[in-house]
Formats: C-alpha cells, sequence, structure tokens
C-alpha cells in the first residue's frame, strides 16, 4: 500500500468540522435572569398589561442628525456635487472659436 506525505491539513480540517458541527467554538448562555422592576425573583409568567422593555436597534429617526464628525465628508460631497455641476455647465454651454466664426456667417 502506497503512504502519502501528511498535507498538513489534519489538524485545520478536524477543528473545522468541529466548529461547523458546533462541537467547539460556540457561544452559549449559561443562566439567564430576568424580573420585574422592583422585585427579585422571575413571575411565572407575564401578561401583555405589564411594562416590559423591548430592546432594539435604534431607528433612523432616532439617531443624530448630522454628526461632527463627519463633518470632512459633509464638506467633500458637497463639494464633488458643485464641481459637478460647474463641469456639466461648462461642458454643455462651451464653444471654440470655430463654432462661433461658423455660425456668425
Amino acid at each position: 500500500m502506497l503512504e502519502y506525505p501528511d498535507s498538513g491539513n489534519q489538524e485545520l480540517s478536524d477543528s473545522l468540522t468541529k466548529w461547523v458541527f458546533k462541537e467547539e467554538g460556540v457561544l452559549r448562555v449559561g443562566k439567564v435572569s430576568h424580573h420585574k422592576a422592583g422585585e427579585k425573583d422571575a413571575p411565572q409568567y407575564y401578561t401583555i398589561m405589564e411594562n416590559m422593555v423591548s430592546v432594539r436597534p435604534l431607528k433612523h429617526t432616532q439617531y443624530e442628525r448630522f454628526i461632527v464628525s463627519a463633518f470632512p465628508y459633509y464638506t467633500s460631497a458637497f463639494s464633488m456635487m458643485g464641481g459637478v455641476f460647474l463641469f456639466s455647465i461648462l461642458f454643455l454651454h462651451y464653444r471654440t472659436n470655430e463654432e462661433t466664426k461658423k455660425k456668425s456667417e
């Protein structure tokens, strides 16, 4: 039987297989506790009439309107828009001397 030299990928394939099948490298939550404000123990059940705090990402309207650290970005964006606007005006309305002579004749 022929024997081939080790390629060095055995350890990588073993660790990838363990990670894919969630044998290693998985974060697990051990103990979760929750309770109402002012109480120490969790109730047996919550009803829809009780106040609960939801954890969710901010909506697009809840962020700051203008971020101070982004002013260089704002400046560069508006200067580029102004440059494109001026370039398009010049490009559309510029005429060479030959074109003006031909039209005037």
